[in-house]
């Protein structure tokens, strides 16, 4: 992919209106953003729930974002609301797969330890090629976001070596229906 990405949890990707936000995830992303696109050419914080609903809107219509996602397994298979809301949010996540400008891999259990187990976060990186990535921490008491190039490029590599672990895009896809299909 040419343009540059970000990563972590912001879009909550499968989260739909009966998902609970408490839910510890870890999902990272790496979204490409223009600095117009955003408000003041800031970033800006969003409410959870309808934020991350607000922001998968932004994957789809005219001039859609770039998304490239890593979702550990256990994302996958910790239900959260019961059968149906699981199976629901793993089938918005097969079909946000689906569209040209977004990647996702999983990351499974089997690749055992990994350069993100701390924790998830995300990565907005910006077209402009003079634009410093900014990385989006959520921790339990406060939202980071963390403006340094020298950290940002220290996440952005624990992504890299992350995304290396995980399956491939048509192997993780097979991996959702199966998670889905069992999901009881």
């Amino acid at each position: 992919m040419g343009d540059r990405f970000g990563r972590g949890p912001g879009l909550g990707l499968g989260h739909g209106a009966g998902f609970g936000y408490g839910h510890g995830a870890r999902l990272l992303v790496r979204a490409a953003v223009s600095l117009p696109r955003l408000h003041g050419g800031r970033a800006v914080r969003f409410r959870r729930g309808r934020g991350r609903m607000k922001r998968q809107e932004r994957l789809e219509g005219s001039e859609p974002l770039q998304l490239y996602a890593v979702i550990w397994e256990a994302a996958l298979r910790q239900q959260v609301g019961g059968p149906d809301v699981m199976r629901a949010q793993l089938h918005r996540i097969l079909e946000l797969a689906q569209l040209p400008n977004v990647r996702l891999q999983v990351l499974p259990f089997h690749t055992g330890g990994h350069a993100c187990m701390a924790g998830a976060f995300s990565i907005v990186s910006f077209v402009e090629p003079e634009a410093v990535d900014v990385v989006h921490v959520d921790t339990i008491a406060a939202t980071v976001w963390v403006e340094d190039g020298v950290e940002s490029a220290t996440y952005s590599a624990f992504f890299d070596r992350t995304a290396r672990l995980s399956l491939a895009p048509r192997d993780s896809l097979r991996l959702i229906e199966s998670i889905s299909e069992d999901t009881q």
